[in-house]
């Protein structure tokens, strides 16, 4: 089979969230420990950081990889969701997987996977620990891909964990409540293993509180003063729990200039897209990933700031909370809501409603590059753009770039 039959039959054959959502999440770590078992992979045998949270985790994954690549250490990197090729999710040193190995991989387990019927995100966790493995890793980071207790990734027994925020977001599956999404972010907490904890509010005492039964050291990030080449105003916080983090890694070292360096090239360290991505089209166009309420507060400010006219290309997954983030969304930008090709994103038309009651200025269009297009020939060139509301939404603009 060729790489493309090899991802074609995963994403068709295998439940997988990224195309259905709710009804391929698996609430128990029975199929990844299986799979396991059955191969006799020793995950164990290499160090790992396991991130979690709600916003942000994949940058700080992406933070920690560049500075510890920069080191000179041997560094894994597993995230997701992809943009544009499976194969970002796994990278080694920020190369991305091989297509052999991906190959190779799925033919020898394919009988295993269709046996215990494993969803697309317990396979990719299975390839990712395969990997760096039988590559002898040094450290690898991980980034939990929705939760922390019932994820996947949450059989590894890392040297460190982190839980980076905590905000609405897979309220169907995690909870309708601060609390209770925490508490389920909590469940990474290992004994004996230090945590991290990258902000400080009325949530803390819930991890405090788990971190206490499981004899795990507790910690909260700390300030620092260091530069990122990942623009957005919420990767402050972010570099603080990525250098709070390094800090408490006591088996690897790496100096002040490393941490400087590869903060300063995380781009080009581990291939990350997506994070205030600016374009210098023939209207200014930036891409972000935001896709919750508070991720989407951040990136709205920061847009506002420039004070110009803002047109925003925006999409949604149909599990997240609309309602809620339309409230939010400002009054004085122009709304151009997209479908795309991911089944997961709603139609349009079925949220138009919600802009209406707001009074928001909107148009409704079947693809992302349709609304491009339409601003290009309709806009200033001084007004801005900014793609947003899901990683399909940004995925779908970048992929047409070479059209515009």
């Amino acid at each position: 089979m060729t790489f493309e039959e090899i991802t074609n039959w995963l994403f068709s054959q295998l439940p997988n969230y990224q195309t259905r959502g709710k009804s391929a999440y698996k609430e128990n770590l029975d199929n990844i420990s299986k799979f396991i078992e059955l191969t006799k992979l020793n995950h164990s045998q290499i160090d790992t950081i396991h991130v979690g949270g709600t916003n942000g985790k994949g940058s700080v994954c992406h933070m920690l990889a560049s500075v510890l690549q920069k080191s000179n250490l041997k560094v894994g990197l597993f995230t997701s969701p992809h943009v544009f090729d499976f194969r970002e999710r796994i990278r080694l040193d920020g190369k991305m997987i091989s297509k052999k190995y991906v190959i190779d991989f799925v033919l020898t387990n394919k009988e295993i996977f269709e046996k215990l019927e494993m969803s697309f995100f317990e396979m990719n966790v299975a390839l990712a620990l395969s990997y760096f493995v039988n590559n002898r890793v040094d450290i690898a980071i991980i980034e939990v891909g929705l939760g922390g207790r019932l994820d996947a990734t949450n059989i590894i027994e890392p040297v460190l964990s982190v839980v980076t925020n905590v905000s609405y977001d897979h309220t169907s599956i995690l909870g309708n409540s601060l609390e209770k999404i925490a508490k389920e972010k909590a469940g990474i907490i290992k004994r004996n293993t230090p945590f991290l904890l990258g902000f400080d509010n009325h949530l803390t005492k819930i991890f405090k509180d788990v971190a206490r039964e499981n004899d795990a050291p507790f910690f909260i990030s700390n300030s620092f003063n260091y530069e990122c080449d990942l623009k957005g105003l919420y990767q402050d916080q972010n570099i603080n729990t990525c250098v709070s983090a390094l800090k408490l890694l006591k088996n690897f070292k790496f100096s002040k200039e490393d941490i400087s360096s590869g903060l300063e090239n995380v781009k080009e360290n581990t291939g990350i897209t997506g994070r205030w991505q600016v374009f210098e089209k023939p209207i200014l166009t930036i891409c972000d990933i935001a896709h919750n309420v508070e991720a989407l507060k951040i990136v709205f400010s920061q847009i506002g700031e420039l004070q110009k006219k803002i047109h925003v290309i925006i999409g949604f997954s149909s599990d997240k909370d609309i309602e809620r983030i339309v409230k939010i969304l400002p009054s004085e930008f122009k709304y151009y809501i997209c479908s795309s090709s991911n089944s997961r994103i709603i139609n349009p038309k079925q949220i138009t409603y919600m802009f209406k009651e707001k009074k928001l200025n909107y148009l409704t269009f079947d693809s992302v590059f349709s609304a491009y297009k339409t601003i290009m020939q309709k806009s200033p060139k001084n007004n801005i753009s900014l793609v947003t509301g899901s990683t399909f939404i940004v995925s779908d603009f970048l992929k047409n770039l070479d059209k515009v």
